[in-house]
């Protein structure tokens, strides 16, 4: 594997999360993931294969298989904060969505591949789903 694909991060704080039974606890600014976590969940999401796609749980489980840890909303942290560097649009949650303010792109760039859609603009999953292995 070459060097990290890592993009610096800029601004933000770490936050804390607060219960009432516990001690305030930091957050990672990096999402609660290590490199090698980034790297597993990146290298999966580049060889999802033009008109295709694949959902943040299917690449959560190949990972999880792999490295024993993390899951959707840990792969969803990845993307939001890397996911410029890979096929972004390819990577949706289980009812082929991403966020509102992706949608509009993602539409255009599915369109471009020739990926199946829903009436509603969702990736048509059941068509498109490409299952990633660990």
């Amino acid at each position: 594997m070459s060097g990290p694909r890592l993009a610096p991060q800029e601004g933000g704080q770490v936050g804390a999360r607060r219960t009432c039974a516990y001690p305030t606890t930091p957050i990672p600014q990096n999402g609660g993931v290590d490199e090698e976590y980034v790297e597993a969940v990146l290298a999966i999401a580049e060889r999802v294969p033009r008109a295709r796609a694949t959902t943040y749980s299917a690449i959560a489980e190949a990972v999880r298989q792999r490295l024993g840890r993390g899951g959707p909303r840990q792969v969803g942290s990845v993307m939001a904060r890397h996911g410029d560097l890979v096929c972004w649009w390819r990577v949706v949650n289980a009812s082929g969505r991403l966020p509102d303010r992706l949608m509009d792109e993602a539409h255009q760039r599915h369109l471009a591949e020739g990926t199946p859609l829903t009436i509603s603009g969702a990736v048509h999953l059941r068509e498109a789903f490409w299952e990633p292995e660990g």
